[in-house]
């Protein structure tokens, strides 16, 4: 148990923050790619969405409240 215990220890020392900001944007990055490609029902309403340019597809056009009415 002291012997496994060590190794893991030493294995969480090797991971510093440069390589641990590597990984967050790694993982940001890949994140950003979804979201301009994935975000509407294909590449280029995504990327105008993405962008601002369009409005989202699925979105629902402006509803009326109720307190509106009175």
């Amino acid at each position: 148990m002291g012997r496994s215990l060590h190794l893991k220890e030493r294995s969480l020392k090797l991971v510093g923050y440069r390589d641990m900001f590597g990984y967050v944007a790694v993982i940001n990055s890949l994140a950003l790619v979804i979201f301009l490609t994935q975000s509407s029902k294909d590449l280029s309403n995504s990327l105008r969405f993405a962008l601002g340019l369009a409005p989202h597809a699925h979105a629902l056009k402006k509803l009326k409240l109720r307190s509106e009415k009175l």
